[in-house]
């Protein structure tokens, strides 16, 4: 399976892999943490918020509360701002 550019691949602990679409990446200097917003293409308006460590290539939703209200501003943010289209999934 060949992915694109702007696609990722996640497995479950079932071993199910998925493919998500990357919508786009951010990195919050403070914390010195990278996050992921990505989407499967079935569901585009389900956005999903992952933090992601390079070094280690680790992968891992975000689940406290403050880093997700946090994470989910700029997703509204990024969602707003009419420089940007997304493309529906089709």
């Amino acid at each position: 399976m060949n992915l694109k550019d702007d696609e990722i691949m996640i497995e479950d602990d079932q071993g199910k892999e998925t493919i998500y679409k990357i919508l786009f990446t951010y990195t919050h200097d403070e914390r010195k943490k990278n996050y992921l917003f990505a989407y499967l293409e079935s569901t585009p308006e389900d956005v999903y918020i992952f933090s992601y460590d390079e070094t280690n290539h680790s992968l891992e939703a975000v689940i406290d509360e403050e880093e997700f209200k946090e994470c989910s501003e700029i997703l509204s943010d990024f969602l707003k701002d009419e420089k940007i289209e997304v493309e529906d999934a089709h």
